[in-house]
């Protein structure tokens, strides 16, 4: 069965980070992200960096794509 989509008000940038989280660990083959710089999406921190090892060594054809207008955070 294919969830359902579903919205959830966010308060704050920590909610917004453990949101972004679990829709990074959620991802199935392509993750598309999109940002103006990333630098308060917690892209530095162990918890993204091993959700997005993870997933990036699950199989060779998945895939992780970043839109940036300033990359100097990543």
């Amino acid at each position: 069965m294919v969830n359902q989509p579903s919205s959830q008000a966010l308060h704050g940038n920590q909610e917004f980070i453990t949101a972004l989280d679990t829709l990074c660990s959620m991802a199935q083959q392509n993750l598309y992200l999109f940002d103006k710089d990333f630098a308060q999406q917690g892209f530095n921190s162990v918890t993204r960096f091993e959700i997005l090892h993870k997933f990036l060594l699950a199989s060779t054809t998945h895939r992780v794509y970043f839109l940036v207008h300033d990359a100097r955070y990543l």
